[in-house]
């Protein structure tokens, strides 16, 4: 049911050196959404791992896995519904900036386990579906707000090759669990994105000029 907007004349072809050279823009223009990406995707540290943590640290039984994904699910389908609400009505970079605060309460609540059991980590897992839909949505978004009509699959592929660091996120949350504890990634974590609060606060305080450009 979502109608495309007519796009304008297609753009001649251009060499690949000079394909190259015209990087340079999007590259700048994209420089506080590339940060914000990576300050966010700090949270994904913790994600694979809380329901590993409901099962080896917090006595979860095995035939709760399902209830971890269930809640997961619905937690997407109902976020989604309230951040293309936030997207509709206040733009792709206030909604990341909500992302982002529930985000940080993920792993915070994740602690409450040390005194209320694996249960806390069912509302969790619903969290951790929220966010993790919110970042489909509110990124791409912004990233249609930003990139001019006639360039945005530059942009997008600018943003994609920006945005490879935060892969390696859930290695590095494997890697403090597995010398550390679940605890401890879930401490650094929270602690991480709150920071990450921060970078998303100052990106929304960027205007976008006509062009796309950001500043």
């Amino acid at each position: 049911f979502i109608q495309e907007p007519p796009g304008g004349p297609a753009r001649p072809r251009q060499p690949w050196p000079a394909f190259f050279r015209s990087l340079g823009k999007p590259l700048r223009d994209l420089r506080r959404m590339a940060l914000t990406t990576w300050a966010t995707g700090l949270g994904l540290m913790a994600v694979p791992f809380y329901i590993v943590a409901a099962r080896q640290d917090y006595g979860a039984p095995p035939g709760v896995v399902a209830m971890f994904i269930a809640a997961m699910i619905a937690g997407a389908v109902v976020g989604n519904l309230a951040w293309g609400y936030i997207v509709d009505r206040h733009g792709g970079r206030r909604m990341v900036l909500v992302c982002v605060v529930v985000s940080a309460l993920t792993p915070a609540t994740a602690l409450l386990s040390n005194l209320f059991g694996w249960p806390v980590l069912v509302g969790v897992a619903a969290l951790v579906g929220a966010t993790t839909s919110g970042r489909r949505v509110g990124f791409p978004s912004a990233l249609l707000e930003l990139a001019p009509p006639e360039r945005r699959a530059t942009y997008s592929a600018a943003y994609a090759l920006l945005g490879l660091p935060v892969a390696v996120m859930p290695l590095l949350g494997g890697v403090i669990a597995s010398r550390g504890s679940f605890n401890l990634l879930f401490i650094l974590t929270a602690a991480a994105l709150i920071g990450a609060v921060a970078t998303a606060w100052w990106w929304n305080q960027g205007t976008c000029g006509p062009t796309g450009s950001e500043t």
